[in-house]
């Protein structure tokens, strides 16, 4: 594996703005009620909308976890650490075929244009990324994120993003690069996310996926986009590889997916589409300019695939 340096890859375009986007129309959990944090805990801030806290250190992001359904702004650049692994900000449970994200960040989190940058990611857990899980009424947005999460080992069919394993929140106008890979015989592997049940819009992701596992896969900006997930105005120029099915955009669709725009090399062992391998439903105004490796290819997408084939 090259060092972690090697792996950076300038984005091509600037962060888009200050401001929350007018999709994110989310609205944050209040508070819990508890006690005022501990001096030094935050940069300063009461974490409500009006006054929310301020981050400058990874300290101070690392307490995050510890406050989940307050306002946040990040003030600083951050360098995680080299040599500690970092532990994803919160998580979500997996049981019976649906994901509990009561556990997830159900906060918002205004990136304002600045960067994180993690080096080492705790390994082996079952949600990977900045956010381990973005719950239902969690927001993040306005945000850079440079990784190098390296876990193909990992026996636990691991969701992985840079900016979060699973989404149910909204992740907007956030911007992603790096190396981002994880194992598992049914692991999902995306560039922003792993899992998306919720909305992704004005996404990037420059830099390298890899999903590992007999039916790993693996997508640009999300490896799955669930029944409820939204995926709309983002790009991909990463190249994604995958032990079985790869996607530019995202590996599978079961929700929506529009306005979209692949330019990244895909590869798979078993199937890979340009916007997405397959998908339940029409995927529309997206396209496909990177190259295909895989035993059967899809320009757009299966589905998109057969419906321009019968006219």
């Amino acid at each position: 594996m090259p060092p972690f340096e090697d792996t950076t890859i300038v984005l091509p375009t600037p962060m888009q703005g200050e401001n929350p986007p007018a999709a994110a129309e989310l609205t944050p959990l209040a508070p819990t009620p508890q006690a005022s944090p501990p001096a030094g805990t935050f940069a300063g801030g009461s974490g409500t909308q009006a006054d929310p806290y301020i981050i400058k250190t990874q300290a101070q992001l690392n307490n995050v976890r510890h406050y989940p359904s307050a306002w946040y702004i990040l003030n600083n650049d951050i360098h995680c650490s080299d040599t500690e692994a970092f532990e994803p900000i919160c998580s979500a449970s997996y049981a019976d075929y649906v994901w509990d994200t009561s556990k997830g960040f159900q906060g918002n989190f205004n990136g304002n244009g600045k960067r994180i940058t993690i080096p080492l990611i705790l390994p082996d857990t079952r949600c990977t990324g900045l956010f381990g899980a973005v719950g239902e009424r969690g927001l993040v947005y306005d945000l850079e994120v440079e990784c190098h999460y390296s876990d193909i080992d990992n026996q636990k069919n691991s969701v992985c993003g840079a900016v979060a394993g699973h989404n149910a929140g909204g992740i907007i106008n956030c911007d992603a690069f790096g190396f981002v890979s994880s194992g598992g015989k049914y692991a999902v592997v995306g560039g922003v996310v792993g899992n998306n049940a919720g909305m992704l819009e004005g996404c990037w992701y420059d830099g390298r996926v890899f999903a590992k596992g007999e039916y790993a896969k693996g997508g640009g900006i999300a490896g799955l986009n669930l029944i409820n997930g939204k995926i709309q105005d983002c790009v991909n120029n990463g190249s994604i590889m995958s032990d079985y099915s790869a996607g530019g955009i995202t590996s599978w669709n079961e929700g929506e997916l529009l306005d979209c725009i692949n330019r990244g090399n895909i590869s798979a062992t078993n199937s890979a589409g340009g916007v997405a391998d397959k998908s339940h439903s029409l995927i529309t105004g997206s396209s496909n300019t990177g190259s295909l490796d895989a035993p059967e290819t899809y320009q757009i997408s299966a589905f998109n695939d057969a419906l321009t084939a019968s006219e």
